[in-house]
């Protein structure tokens, strides 16, 4: 039986850079690491180590310190590497943390358009929809719906009609009809 060589695969790579290293010294951390997978026969794609990443605050600290940069790397090499990369990215000392994954496109982050905000939204829902109508507790809409009292009607007439409910006090339409 005949062994293969299987084809090379993409990964990614995070590293955490100690922020003892400054700015200066980061770029040949980078070239060091980049040659750690050329020297193994992979291809870099890419390495951002600036937006969004950079020198940022960790959550919590590691080794006694407090923020650190961000390295990104998009590779491509031989599975068999791996674990000589993750060795020689182990005895970097200036290295705090490292991480190497499977790259699965499915995972990828799209960047969705930009939504307009909450007060721009809500101004837009109001000037589309017909205004709407104050809401008022039951016993003030009994009260507004009774028509103001006429100076022809007593005014016994009005006052024995606002201690009834809303429904008694205006007489129904069959009854005015049959009399």
């Amino acid at each position: 039986m005949a062994k293969y060589a299987p084809e090379p695969r993409k990964y990614e790579l995070m590293i955490v850079v100690s922020p003892t290293v400054g700015e200066e010294g980061l770029p040949a951390v980078i070239e060091r690491v980049s040659g750690y997978v050329t020297d193994k026969g992979g291809a870099i794609e890419s390495e951002s180590h600036e937006n969004p990443w950079g020198r940022r605050r960790l959550a919590y600290p590691i080794q006694n310190h407090q923020d650190a940069f961000y390295v990104l790397y998009y590779f491509t090499v031989e599975p068999r590497f791996i674990d000589e990369l993750e060795r020689d990215i182990r005895l970097e000392e200036i290295i705090i943390r490292h991480l190497i994954v499977r790259y699965d496109p499915m995972t990828e982050r799209v960047i969705k358009p930009e939504k307009p905000g909450r007060a721009e939204r809500q101004a837009a829902e109001q000037s589309d929809r017909p205004a709407r109508a104050v809401r008022q507790p039951a016993a003030q809409t009994a009260v507004a719906e009774q028509p103001a009292p006429a100076e022809s009607e007593p005014a016994e007439t009005v006052a024995s009609t606002e201690g009834q409910p809303a429904e008694e006090a205006q007489p129904d339409s069959e009854e005015t009809e049959a009399k």
